[in-house]
């Protein structure tokens, strides 16, 4: 197979870890009578969220009978009478919104606001036994797909203009944006089964699969494998580097297959621009000595004898990110020996604590929790 054959089949198996997950919106949304400004719950995608206590970033489908209301908003679609709509609202925006009620200074909510706000507070929300009522109507891929575009850019542009002082209005922006809405979307489905390794496992064979070997994947398992930085200072570096490899992911996999051709030569300076973005974080992120907590040894101490899985994590059947690195890496590399070699290679700082030992205990604990056969 030539390179430029392999190179499109990645691109193809990285469309189908889009387009897969968000299939599952037609057979996830159950089928019910919503009345008019009203709103289903669909799950969340980061931690410690409003309505969703695994969530920061909420997602919500909203349902309305009223055609003025949804004469020129971007990202509507009509269905059986009705305009449907995606909306992601932060933890952040929520906690404005209380703010202004407690302080009696609701007026300053545009319209917009003021109806977002009335819906989600009053709304249908999807309870966990309900996800398994499916709905089989067909809604038109085209325009589904338009629909979370559309929704996602003004999702993502706002995250751009917020966290980096930037503008998402060229191409590249608004493909990245619609890239970041998806991976919400789909991470927000698998949310809603609570199966955190599956989540984890997407997340890096998406990366696998577009990237193969390269810094991007040990980059990216480097952070998978430390607590996660909340100073601002770390958050906006995380966040900056997170919007930089989805931007690169979306543009290489997506807009390359799409067009065609290769990418242009901005897109190959781009490419070594990250390539040194990613590595320098790497390096800031997973170095004992400047980040002592940082360490992937430290999340092997903090939980304990077990060494992987904390009491309650284990419990819930939630496991720590190294141990569903382990778990990624076994996939389709069960000899041990393999699978060590397979994450030495992408994560060197990784190379001290991994040994077959704790390859096996690993799978040990897998099976016992249920997520590896």
């Amino acid at each position: 197979m030539t390179v430029q054959a392999q190179r499109l089949q990645a691109q193809l198996a990285a469309v189908e870890e889009i387009v897969g997950p968000l299939s599952m919106i037609r057979e996830e949304i159950a089928k019910k009578d919503l009345p008019a400004h009203s709103c289903a719950f669909l799950g969340g995608s980061i931690t410690d969220g409003f309505a969703n206590k695994n969530s920061d970033v909420d997602i919500y489908l909203l349902v309305d009978n009223d055609e003025e209301a949804a004469q020129g908003e971007p990202g509507t679609m009509l269905k059986d009478g009705r305009f449907w709509q995606f909306y992601f609202l932060s933890k952040s925006m929520l906690d404005d919104f209380r703010r202004k009620i407690a302080n009696n200074t609701v007026a300053s909510l545009v319209e917009d606001e003021r109806v977002t706000l009335h819906r989600i507070l009053t709304g249908v929300a999807i309870s966990g036994e309900d996800r398994l009522i499916t709905v089989r109507q067909e809604l038109d891929e085209t325009r589904l797909h338009y629909l979370l575009s559309a929704t996602s850019f003004d999702f993502s542009g706002g995250m751009h203009n917020d966290c980096l002082g930037m503008k998402a209005a060229d191409t590249l922006g608004y493909l990245q944006s619609v890239r970041i809405g998806y991976d919400c979307i789909a991470d927000s489905i698998l949310n809603l089964w609570g199966d955190t390794v599956a989540r984890q496992k997407w997340r890096l064979r998406r990366l696998q699969r577009t990237f193969g070997d390269g810094p991007f994947l040990e980059a990216y398992l480097s952070v998978l494998c430390g607590p996660h930085d909340r100073s601002p200072d770390g958050m906006g570096r995380y966040i900056d580097y997170s919007m930089r490899l989805w931007q690169f992911m979306f543009a290489e996999a997506i807009l390359g297959y799409l067009a065609g051709r290769d990418l242009p030569s901005t897109m190959e300076g781009a490419r070594r621009d990250i390539n040194d973005g990613a590595a320098a974080l790497a390096e800031s992120l997973a170095s004992p000595s400047r980040h002592p907590c940082r360490h992937p040894d430290y999340r092997l101490e903090r939980y304990g004898e077990d060494g992987f899985v904390s009491a309650r994590a284990q419990a819930e059947k939630k496991l720590s990110p190294l141990l569903a690195a382990i778990w990624c890496a076994m996939d389709g590399r069960r000899d041990p020996e393999a699978v060590v070699e397979f994450l030495r290679r992408r994560v060197p700082k990784l190379a001290g604590s991994l040994t077959v030992e704790t390859v096996n205990k690993a799978e040990g604990m897998l099976r016992a929790a249920g997520v590896l056969a």
